[in-house]
């Protein structure tokens, strides 16, 4: 019961963030669009700087064995998504079936999954955290940009460049030196790096704040496979996880960091693909508000699952 007040606790800390956005929004003070560009502040420099903060802090008792085995489950997670989501959407119209795949195979790993691990868990949850947000991003624009491209005949993956070359990426390829060979930041450069990363909880959660001020919840809950894409993303597939993990590991801090990351709600990502590639930008944002809201109610049950298996 503890556990599960404390997780419960450090997940409304998140949700008093996001509270402030939806009014900021409400009352006009932060435009989506604003929205939008604080977005962009928090990817490209709040995140990385995380990344690297967290690896140049000592790191205790992590592993390369449990990176790599992190790196490898956050893969089958991903892999687990796309199976199941496409099984239970296939019927679906062309337009919404793309974005409720997409949604529900994709969490928010980096905007709330980043800032609740580094609660929970300290370093190691952000360490544990950058790597799923590493492979993340590797799945998120191949088999994601295929999945919500508009054109059914357009099958070419972007470059691999872009697939590698991306904020959670930039942050783990320097921060990973740093942890592996233990060397020193220059401390004005330590300072800095610290204060950017102190950015990225509150950001984070204002941007989502705004986005869930737009939503309609009378349209929201009379959506029925909108609210399906939120039972996968929120319980089928963070219960799955839950019984692998069961099965291969007892180590609290890897088991709790792959199954937060596979319970998080949909990524923001599903809006921003759907505008891109001109999908249903509305079901995008329905999906990612609510699965957010409910998941003031799942996450903290699965950190006390995660502490009651582990011990």
């Amino acid at each position: 019961m503890v556990d599960l007040i404390l997780s419960g606790g450090k997940v409304l800390v998140l949700f008093l963030m996001i509270a402030t956005g939806a009014v900021t929004a409400r009352k006009g003070i932060l435009t989506r669009e604003g929205a939008s560009q604080l977005a962009e502040l928090v990817l490209l420099i709040a995140t990385p700087c995380v990344i690297i903060s967290a690896f140049s802090a000592d790191m205790g008792e992590i592993s390369i064995p449990n990176l790599i085995f992190m790196a490898a489950a956050a893969a089958a997670v991903h892999i687990l998504g796309i199976g199941v989501s496409h099984l239970l959407f296939r019927g679906q119209e062309t337009a919404r079936r793309k974005v409720l795949q997409f949604s529900a195979v994709y969490a928010n790993v980096g905007f709330m999954g980043l800032p609740l691990l580094q609660s929970l868990l300290g370093n190691d949850g952000v360490i544990y955290a950058s790597v799923f947000i590493a492979v993340f991003n590797i799945f998120c624009w191949t088999h994601g940009v295929r999945l919500m491209d508009r054109s059914e005949d357009s099958g070419a993956a972007p470059p691999i460049w872009k697939c590698l070359l991306n904020p959670g990426t930039v942050g783990l390829a320097i921060g990973l030196p740093v942890f592996l060979f233990q060397l020193p930041l220059p401390s004005l450069l330590g300072e800095a790096i610290d204060g950017f990363a102190g950015l990225n909880t509150p950001l984070a959660m204002i941007c989502i704040g705004v986005h869930i001020s737009a939503i309609s919840p009378k349209a929201a809950l009379r959506d029925r496979s909108m609210l399906g894409t939120v039972a996968v993303r929120l319980l089928v597939l963070p219960l799955a996880v839950f019984g692998l993990l069961c099965l291969v590991t007892r180590d609290y801090t890897v088991f709790s960091a792959i199954l937060l990351q596979s319970a998080m709600p949909a990524a923001a990502n599903a809006v921003l693909f759907a505008s891109r590639y001109h999908g249903d930008e509305q079901l995008a944002s329905r999906a990612v508000a609510v699965s957010t809201l409910l998941s003031i109610l799942t996450l903290p049950l699965f950190a006390a699952a995660a502490r009651a298996v582990c011990g």
